[in-house]
C-alpha cells in the first residue's frame, strides 16, 4: 500500500510515471480495499491519464489505455472519465477523438451511454459524428442493448447513411453500425436505407480488399527476404513472420493490424523490418496506394530516428496521395527526432485535405515542434480550424506530457 500511495502522490502531483506504473495504480484502485480518494483527486488522476494516453507512442499506449479501461469499470472513476470525455467531444477543435470515444464505449454505466448517444444525435461536427458511430459499434459488441435502443441507433445511422452531404467515411461508419446491430434481429429499416446499405457493402468490399492476394503475397515475400538477408545467422525459415507482416500491413481489422505491428516492434526483428520498409518505400513508383499506406503505418510503429527521412520523402512528394501523406505525417509523430518546420509548412500549403492538415498538426504536436505550431496558430491566411488545431496542441497539459513522453522513449 505504501508503494501505491507513493505512485498516487506522483500521479496527482505531476511527477513522472512509467506507463506500466499506471497498471499498478488502476489495479490498486479497483480492489475492495483500495486507497480512499476525494472526487477532485479522481478528476486530476483521470484527466492526466487521458492526456497521457492521447499522446502515447507504440506499446507505451497499451498499458495506459488498459488502465483507463480498468478505472472505467469503477463507479468512482467512471464519472470523472465520462465528464472528461464529454468535454473533449464538446470542443470543436479537439484533435484526438477515436481513443476517448473507444474508452467511453467500454464504460458499463448508463452515464456513458447517455453521453455517447447525445454526441451521436447532436454532434458538434462531422468528426464527432464519425467517432461516435464507431463508438456505438464498439459498444454494441460489448453491451446488451435493448431492441428499442438498437432501433433508435439504427434510425440515426440510417439517416446518416442516406445523407449525401456527409463524407463517404462517415457513411461507411453508419453502415458498419447498422451491420453490427442487425444480426440480433428486430430492426425495421426503411427501403432507402436498405438500398444504400447494399451500395455501401459493395464499396466496403472493394475498399477493404484493395490489395489483391497475389500482390500482398509478393510484398510480404519481398519484405521477408529483405529481413532474412539482414540476419547474421538464419536457422530455419520463420513460418510466423509472413503471417504477422501480412496482418500488420493489410488486415481490415484495425485492432488486429495494430496488435500485429506492436508484436513486430517487440521482437529482435524490429530494426530489420523497419529498414526493409524504408528501402521499399524509396522504390514505391509501382506501389499501390493501399500498399503504401500499410507500409507507412508499420514504419511508424517499428522505426526509429533513422527512418524519418523515408517518411519525410513520402510527405514531401507532390505525387503522394492524400491518404498516404496523412499517414506519413502521423507516423513521423511516433518516431524520435524532429522534422524541419519548412517541410511541415510545405505539406500544409500543398495538401488542402482536412485529414492531411490534421495529421501534419498531429506530427508537429507529437514531436513538440512549438515553433511550427506558433507559426501556424498566428497565420491569418490559414483556415480557422487549422489555426485552432495548432493552438490545441499548444495547451500546457499537452505540451508537458508530450515533452515527458519524448523523454520516456529513451528509457527502457
Amino acid at each position: 500500500m505504501c508503494q501505491v500511495q507513493e505512485l498516487l502522490e506522483r500521479a496527482i502531483g505531476g511527477g513522472y510515471l512509467h506507463c506500466t506504473e499506471w497498471m499498478k495504480i488502476s489495479a490498486a484502485l479497483t480492489t475492495p480495499t483500495h486507497a480512499l480518494m476525494r472526487r477532485a483527486e479522481w478528476q486530476v488522476l483521470v484527466n492526466r491519464l487521458l492526456v497521457e494516453t492521447s499522446v502515447a507512442r507504440g506499446w507505451r499506449y497499451v498499458p495506459r489505455f488498459t488502465a483507463l479501461e480498468h478505472l472505467g469499470a469503477h463507479p468512482e472513476a467512471a464519472r470523472p472519465i465520462v465528464e472528461s470525455v464529454d468535454a473533449l467531444l464538446r470542443d470543436h477543435y479537439t484533435q484526438v477523438l477515436i481513443d476517448p470515444v473507444a474508452l467511453l464505449s467500454r464504460i458499463p454505466f448508463t452515464q456513458a451511454s447517455t453521453v455517447l448517444y447525445r454526441h451521436l444525435t447532436d454532434p458538434c461536427g462531422e468528426r464527432v459524428l464519425h467517432a461516435t458511430l464507431i463508438g456505438w459499434g464498439l459498444r454494441s459488441a460489448s453491451c446488451r442493448l435493448s431492441t428499442d435502443v438498437r432501433q433508435r441507433l439504427a434510425d440515426v445511422a440510417g439517416a446518416v447513411l442516406t445523407d449525401r452531404t456527409v463524407s463517404a467515411a462517415t457513411r461507411s461508419a453508419a453502415a458498419d453500425l447498422i451491420a453490427a446491430l442487425r444480426p440480433l434481429g428486430g430492426l425495421t429499416l426503411a427501403a432507402p436505407v436498405r438500398r444504400q446499405l447494399d451500395v455501401e457493402f459493395r464499396a466496403m468490399v472493394a475498399t477493404r480488399s484493395r490489395v489483391p492476394e497475389d500482390t500482398a503475397g509478393l510484398v510480404v515475400g519481398n519484405l521477408v527476404n529483405a529481413v532474412s538477408s539482414g540476419l547474421r545467422v538464419v536457422h530455419d525459415e520463420d513460418p510466423v513472420l509472413p503471417h504477422v507482416l501480412a496482418a500488420a500491413l493489410f488486415s481490415s481489422s484495425v485492432e488486429r493490424k495494430v496488435n500485429a505491428g506492436l508484436l513486430l516492434a517487440a521482437t529482435p526483428l524490429k530494426a530489420l523490418v523497419a529498414d526493409a520498409l524504408a528501402r521499399t518505400l524509396g522504390e514505391r513508383t509501382a506501389m499501390g496506394t493501399a500498399v503504401a499506406e500499410g507500409m507507412v503505418d508499420l514504419l511508424g510503429v517499428t522505426g526509429d530516428h533513422r527512418h524519418r527521412g523515408a517518411l519525410e520523402t513520402v510527405l514531401a512528394d507532390p505525387q503522394t496521395p492524400d491518404g498516404v501523406a496523412a499517414r506519413a505525417a502521423m507516423s513521423l509523430g511516433h518516431l524520435p527526432g524532429r522534422t524541419p518546420s519548412a517541410l511541415w509548412l510545405s505539406a500544409l500549403d500543398r495538401c488542402t485535405a482536412s485529414a492531411v492538415q490534421r495529421a501534419v498538426l498531429y506530427g508537429a504536436g507529437m514531436t513538440a515542434d512549438v515553433d511550427l505550431l506558433d507559426i501556424v496558430a498566428a497565420a491569418p491566411e490559414r483556415d480557422s480550424s487549422v489555426r485552432e488545431g495548432a493552438r490545441w496542441w499548444r495547451r500546457e497539459e499537452l505540451r508537458d506530457q508530450v515533452s515527458m513522453q519524448l523523454g520516456e522513449i529513451s528509457r527502457p
